[in-house]
């Protein structure tokens, strides 16, 4: 649905550019060069994404003591969602009904929602 609306897009912003054109050339050449500046915009837009897709340069890992910190909060991070999750699935209508309150809770009160976002961020 969003692609045929990028092209619908595409093709008012093609007429618009073609009847701005138009005021200073023919129609032939005005509908030429909007093909051309078209197609040109297109290849800036390929260019562009296949240049923010490349990986960039890998770098030698060295020792540190924050890497390993991480490492260690994501295993701990690991361990304690299979767990949660385990919990879950065998307690599954009430952890059903206590997401539900949970949320609900969360999008009520901004004062929780801040509070919570402030505790991410530590």
């Amino acid at each position: 649905m969003a692609l045929v609306a990028a092209f619908v897009a595409i093709g008012f912003f093609a007429f618009a550019l073609y009847q701005f054109v138009l005021q200073y050339l023919s129609p032939a050449l005005a509908a030429l060069a909007t093909g051309f500046i078209v197609l040109a915009a297109s290849m800036l837009l390929v260019l562009a994404t296949k240049l923010a897709g490349k990986k960039p340069k890998r770098r030698k890992i060295v020792d540190d003591p924050a890497l390993e910190a991480a490492a260690d909060a994501a295993e701990l991070g690991s361990v304690l969602g299979r767990k949660l999750q385990g919990l879950a699935a065998a307690h599954g209508n009430s952890s059903l009904w206590a997401s539900l309150a949970a949320g609900f809770a969360v999008g009520v009160s901004p004062k929780l929602r801040s509070f919570l976002l402030d505790l991410l961020k530590r």
